[in-house]
Parts: structure tokens; C-alpha cells; sequence
């Protein structure tokens, strides 16, 4: 009878170690699975991160380009604008001295007065 008490004790009490070592086992399964999750976690953050800032270059690239192009344009009708106001200030000053003609004949002169003055 003393053995059975016995038996039944160590019986008990390997159910504990083993309730024990299962619940141990749970814990360290659930930590194992957090810890996971975190790092997973984190290199999705890295990852969208990465693909965040590829899409941001490639629209501040397109919004360059395009910026680019607009100065292009402007520069092209600017310069148009410019040639159209100096063929029509030739034709406007058909009868009196362009401004150019004007500051070349001064230079002339003063180039002329220099020479007599030597």
C-alpha cells in the first residue's frame, strides 16, 4: 500500500513537472512567435519604406522633367517673343535710326574725335 501512495505521488507529481515544462514550453513558443512578428514587422517597415521612397524620387523625377520642359517652352516663346519685337522695331524705325544704329554711329564718333584729338 505504501508503494501505490508512492507510485501515485511520483505520478502527481511528474504530471506537474510535465504540466509545468508544457506551460514553460507555451511561454517560450508564444515569446519565440512575438518576436517574430516583430521582426517581420520591422522589415515590412523597411521594405515599404524602400518602395516609398523609390515612388517619391520617380514622381520628384517626373516633376523635373516636366518643370523642364515648361522652362523649355517658355524660354522658346520668349526668345520668339524677343525676335518678333526686333523685326518689328526694324520695321517700325524704317524711317528713323534704329536704337543700335543710333549707339553705333555714337561710338563711331567718339572713335572719330578720339583719332582728331591725337
Amino acid at each position: 500500500m505504501l508503494q501505490v501512495k508512492t507510485l501515485v505521488v511520483i505520478d502527481i507529481e511528474n504530471e506537474r513537472g510535465a504540466l509545468a515544462n508544457s506551460k514553460h514550453s507555451e511561454e517560450l513558443q508564444m515569446k519565440q512567435s512575438t518576436e517574430l512578428q516583430i521582426e517581420q514587422s520591422k522589415e515590412l517597415q523597411i521594405e515599404q519604406s524602400k518602395k516609398l521612397q523609390i515612388k517619391q524620387r520617380e514622381e520628384l523625377k517626373m516633376e523635373q522633367n516636366n518643370l523642364e520642359k515648361n522652362l523649355e517652352h517658355h524660354l522658346t516663346h520668349l526668345t520668339k517673343d524677343q525676335i518678333n519685337i526686333q523685326v518689328t522695331n526694324e520695321k517700325d524705325s524704317d524711317d528713323s535710326i534704329s536704337p543700335l544704329t543710333n549707339l553705333n554711329n555714337i561710338a563711331t564718333e567718339e572713335n572719330t574725335s578720339k583719332k582728331c584729338n591725337r
